[in-house]
């Protein structure tokens, strides 16, 4: 079982009406094909390009910046030039990768996006953020792009492949790309994706399959976005990707200011009711999507905070048994080991996706994860977020109907809030990832 890398291409210009890509590559079919687009201008629609289908599509307003992703299995004979209008004049820069299967099938793994970062935010599109353990071969992309400026890619790449492509006058983009195996460990991976590609600028990673790693029975995460604003009435992005029945879930935290307890079309269901003084906020919402649901949710806060949205598959249909989740919060206490509390789900002992976080106000990172929840199930979220508002979060599955998350350990001390979630599965749910492809 091997996914092997074919070739890439890239190619860019200013002023321009459509995004074009030239690649001069041979390649062959059943081949899976990324194409990823950057361009200057975040109120631009980007059309899919004849033949491909969308993976993602964000503007980025700080920025003034879009990103667009699509993939391909490729036909029996593929045109030199892909093409993507643009409904506006704008610079762009389109970059095509290209990989084989030897079981010929691709397995869609979830994406995940840092966007509008700032002068004092470092981007982490770490492994560990969004990937689970790869089963045979795998591979995961990891995409960053600015305007304007340089840019930074401090990649560790045994047996991989990494390239910096772009004219600064225009954006620079960077690209990377590494095989797995079984035989990585979680370590490796975290090593070999992580990057900082510094202030004003846009990171983006996914993986691909050759054979479904899901756990059969359990709901799973397949999408991922992040992030953060001012007090006040703030736009708070959301995964827009998601299909009807798929279980959308909004996870906050606010320094020094209350979060709202309501949302329009989401439901509070575990909220730690901090927000004075020096204390954080910390509350998850719940949405079951309705296919529709736009990119982003209009909420108004008492201070800087941040957010995490993961879609979800697989999980049990909201409306009737919709997660459970207990919060706590350290009041104006500061510490370095924010202790999730315990949670005991009505929903029994069926295959439960468990969820643990911690926020805090400062620029503090994870450096103990609770035990159990720190191998096996590697989804973890570790950001920090504009004016120092920081959150972690990461998943394991169980069969319990109930878990007590051992604490986790910060970098920095500073009062903090911890939430419990508990996703419940589908009845008699054998879940799989996206089939991208699978020769017959």
């Amino acid at each position: 079982m091997t996914i092997t890398y074919n070739n890439g291409a890239t190619e860019a210009a200013s002023s321009a009406t459509s995004a074009d890509i030239t690649h001069g590559l041979t390649i062959n079919e059943d081949e899976l094909m990324l194409l990823y687009i950057h361009v200057n201008s975040y109120t631009v629609n980007v059309t899919t390009p004849s033949g491909w289908t969308r993976i993602y599509h964000e503007g980025m307003p700080r920025n003034s910046a879009l990103v667009a992703v699509y993939y391909k299995i490729a036909g029996a004979s593929e045109g030199d030039t892909f093409t993507a209008a643009l409904d506006e004049t704008a610079h762009y820069r389109a970059v095509l990768k290209v990989f084989a299967s030897s079981l010929n099938t691709f397995y869609l793994g979830p994406v995940v996006s840092d966007l509008e970062q700032t002068s004092n935010v470092d981007i982490y599109c770490n492994a560990q953020d969004n990937m689970r353990m790869p089963t045979g071969s795998s591979v995961s992309v990891l995409f960053g792009s600015k305007d304007n400026r340089g840019i930074s890619y401090p990649y560790y790449t045994e047996g991989g492949y990494d390239d910096t492509v772009g004219d600064p006058s225009i954006q620079v983009t960077g690209v990377t790309h590494q095989i797995y195996s079984s035989a990585n460990t979680l370590a490796e991976l975290i090593r070999i994706m992580n990057g900082s590609i510094g202030d004003d600028s846009h990171s983006l990673a996914l993986i691909i399959y050759e054979t479904d790693p899901s756990t059969a029975g359990y709901a799973q995460i397949v999408g991922h976005r992040y992030g953060y604003g001012a007090s006040g009435s703030s736009t708070v992005p959301i995964v827009s990707t998601a299909e009807a029945g798929d279980l959308l879930v909004l996870i906050m935290g606010c320094r020094a200011g209350a979060l709202p307890a309501t949302i329009s079309g989401w439901t509070n269901f575990a909220d730690a009711g901090g927000g004075a003084s020096d204390e954080v906020d910390h509350i998850a919402y719940w949405r079951k999507s309705d296919g529709s649901d736009g990119d982003s949710v209009t909420v108004t806060t008492g201070g800087w905070w941040s957010s995490n949205c993961l879609r979800i598959t697989g999980a049990a249909d909201p409306t009737v048994t919709p997660p459970e989740g207990a919060a706590w919060s350290g009041g104006n206490t500061a510490e370095t080991t924010p202790d999730p509390p315990s949670l005991t789900a009505s929903f029994g002992a069926s295959k439960n996706l468990w969820l643990a976080t911690w926020t805090h106000r400062w620029d503090g990172r994870t450096t103990v994860w609770p035990t159990g929840f720190d191998a096996g199930y590697p989804f973890r979220v570790d950001k920090r977020g504009e004016s120092n508002n920081s959150m972690g979060i990461c998943a394991k599955e169980s069969e319990n109907a109930t878990e007590n998350p051992s604490a986790f350990t910060t970098s920095k001390s500073s009062p903090p809030a911890t939430l419990t979630l508990a996703i419940p599965p589908l009845a008699a749910a054998n879940l799989a990832l996206p089939l991208i492809m699978q020769q017959m």
